[in-house]
């Protein structure tokens, strides 16, 4: 009948995997959680992904990242926007080429610090006694966390007519700032104390927490218990 049978030699097929994909948590950055409400993380995958999304739930419900495909070995995944001051535990979930799904695979937790540091208090160590021209009182000002300094912020005290000022010498890296007061020529005041709320100036400085948030430089009223005048 003219037909002729044909045999096909010499293909070969290319099975797809069959097994779900994995994913190994490797970094995050930046090191130190709080300078980022939208992290980098680095995941190593065992095969090649048409999507990989990050959840910051157990159930893989809620995701923080949009999806990405991938190649096999560590890649960069960068989450959206996450929630200010609060703990953020990231999984993830991977499918591979063949639709074969990860576990939702817990990866890292993340907090993201929004809250600019406090002042609590200001004192001094000095003792309450008279100083005279040219002597040092030591102020301390303390936050409710630990705050990083910059320059030479200044402290406008409220003694004589003119402007005096305490200018800051040591503390950075602790909750502690001390500034140095040095008594000038017809400065008199009944009770040390600092000028104003608003006394405490940068002066061209920065004082920081450590997830790079200002502080609040406000202080306590002149006339409370936690300020210089209010000591003990």
């Amino acid at each position: 009948d003219g037909i002729r049978d044909y045999k096909v030699t010499g293909v070969q097929t290319c099975a797809l995997p069959i097994s779900p994909p994995t994913a190994t948590f490797q970094s995050i950055s930046p090191v130190s959680p709080g300078a980022s409400r939208t992290p980098t993380l680095m995941v190593n995958l065992s095969e090649a992904a048409s999507s990989v999304i990050l959840y910051s739930d157990a159930g893989c419900s809620a995701a923080i990242s949009n999806a990405v495909a991938s190649l096999a070995g560590v890649n960069t995944f960068v989450t959206n926007s996450l929630a200010a001051d609060v703990k953020t535990s990231i999984f993830a979930r991977i499918t591979d080429l063949a639709s074969n799904q990860s576990s939702c695979t817990p990866m890292t937790e993340y907090i993201h610090d929004g809250t600019s540091p406090v002042v609590s208090s200001v004192s001094s160590t000095a003792s309450n006694q008279t100083y005279g021209l040219g002597q040092i009182i030591p102020v301390t000002v303390s936050f409710n966390e630990v705050v990083y300094v910059t320059g030479f912020p200044r402290i406008t005290m409220g003694v004589g007519s003119g402007s005096s000022y305490a200018t800051y010498v040591s503390g950075s890296g602790s909750n502690t700032l001390t500034f140095n007061y040095t008594v000038g020529a017809s400065e008199s005041s009944a009770d040390l104390n600092y000028a104003s709320i608003s006394a405490l100036a940068l002066n061209g400085g920065t004082i920081k927490d450590f997830s790079g948030n200002d502080a609040n430089l406000g202080l306590p009223a002149t006339n409370a218990a936690t300020s210089l005048a209010g000591r003990s």
